[in-house]
């Protein structure tokens, strides 16, 4: 979570990375376990940019899967540190 302030208000926002963990983890659809089905489902039925999610933050995203227990967040976490390593 970050602390934003703005015009005297101060109120908490998710990061990017934990908005995506919380919603990966409470989606309901069908499991996505391969890489190529995560794939699919962030940049076809999410319309989540590649070149964004290739920008998150992979070391933030993995301590998130690891503390979700979640097997989608972890497939995202792969596919996070893959897309990097193949852009670097």
């Amino acid at each position: 979570m970050e602390r934003i302030e703005r015009e005297g208000l101060s109120f908490l926002m998710a990061t990017p990375e934990r908005a995506l963990a919380d919603k990966l983890r409470e989606d309901r659809g069908g499991p996505l376990r391969s890489l190529k089905e995560m794939s699919i489902y962030l940049f076809d039925n999410q319309r989540i940019d590649p070149e964004v999610f290739r920008s998150l933050d992979a070391n933030l995203f993995s301590q998130l899967a690891a503390c979700m227990n979640s097997r989608k967040v972890s497939v995202a976490n792969r596919l996070l540190r893959c897309l990097q390593e193949r852009s670097a």
